[in-house]
């Protein structure tokens, strides 16, 4: 992948400055021992996080149960009083969650955009995390972000202590490779986890729960668990598993009708920037999280649209709405009027169903 945004999650006000967005691109690499999976040409210096920066998806019902699911897992091992931290907290609807149910939680996170005194606007590292006392780790969908994952644990350890749980929940990239999910790559990501690498750095006491229909999973640890080093490492770079399944969604784009994408989030951003990097043949990106709508993703400015601003009863059969997550497809149909369009839903369907 030559030439895809540095943030996928990051859109813009104007078409002009989304196609100015930073540039990046991802070389698969894999450690053959231990089956770590990381981007070989993440460019850190690209990365800066602020509150410009839109990856909530709690405006779907769907995601917020999922969020009750994994809440209820994290709760079924917390004590009573228990000091508990959310490192990468984002807009805090876990962490507002958490704290309903009476959690004792402070959060971090720089994209963090409300006035909480109890979460700070910054990373955590030893500085900011100097003094704070925990017995209990939350990280959501920030593990993946960070560019040494295991040496920020180690820290992680060093700092609150080896009697600290930890939380991870994460993508599966066994998920990713089963469906051939080339829109779940992306710059953002230096990393790609299994189950099989928490297990081995967490010297086989990992308690590994797969959630939100097994693409993610919720690793609970403690950090006296994980080993203090690791062996070296024999690094190659990963097959190529993808070039089919982008040959397929190629195949579909090149049809003679108008093609709609449902999620203005990672996975849609990255398969129109695989797919349509001039913007010529998907129409639009749409979403309901209103702080995207009427702006434009990165590099190829597709503009991202509510769902009330296409006239879905004047699609025919020769178009297509493509829904980037299954998760949410029931929840999306139900929303639309009946249509005469083809719906694909990725990482379901291996081909459009019919409406």
């Amino acid at each position: 992948m030559p030439r895809i945004p540095a943030f996928q999650n990051l859109l813009f006000p104007t078409a002009e400055e989304a196609r100015n967005a930073p540039v990046a691109k991802v070389i698969l690499t894999a450690c053959s021992d231990c089956g770590f999976v990381f981007n070989a040409a993440f460019n850190a210096d690209l990365m800066e996080y602020n509150g410009n920066y839109q990856n909530s998806q709690e405006n779907s019902q769907n995601f917020q149960n999922h969020l009750g699911n994994v809440a209820d897992i994290i709760m079924s091992s917390l004590a009573p009083n228990e000091k508990v931290v959310e490192i990468g907290c984002g807009k805090a609807f876990f962490f507002e969650e958490l704290r309903n149910r009476g959690v004792d939680i402070i959060g971090f996170d720089p994209t963090y955009e409300g006035n909480s005194p109890l979460i700070k606007k910054v990373y955590f590292n030893e500085e900011t995390g100097r003094n704070i006392s925990a017995s209990t780790i939350i990280m959501r969908h920030t593990l993946e972000h960070i560019e040494a994952p295991y040496d920020f644990l180690l820290s992680l350890k060093g700092i609150v202590g080896g009697s600290t749980r930890i939380f991870i929940e994460i993508p599966r990239f066994e998920w990713i490779v089963e469906h051939r999910a080339f829109w779940d790559i992306f710059h953002e990501h230096p990393n790609y986890f299994s189950e099989d690498f928490f297990n081995g750095i967490f010297s086989g006491k990992a308690r590994i729960h797969r959630v939100f229909s097994d693409q993610y999973m919720l690793v609970e640890a403690m950090l006296g668990d994980l080993a203090d080093t690791l062996p070296p490492r024999t690094c190659v770079k990963y097959e190529d598993i993808f070039s089919n399944e982008i040959q397929h969604f190629d195949t579909l784009l090149s049809k003679n009708g108008r093609n709609f994408i449902w999620g203005a989030g990672a996975k849609g951003v990255a398969f129109a920037n695989i797919l349509d990097p001039d913007a010529t043949r998907i129409q639009a990106i749409i979403d309901i999280n209103p702080r995207k709508q009427e702006h434009f993703v990165s590099l190829t400015a597709h503009p991202c649209l509510s769902p009330e601003k296409v006239d879905w009863t004047t699609l025919t059969e020769k178009d297509y709405l493509f829904i980037m997550n299954d998760r949410y497809a029931d929840e999306i149909l139900a929303s639309l009027p009946k249509m005469a369009c083809k719906v694909f839903v990725l990482g379901k369907d291996k081909q459009g169903i019919q409406t």
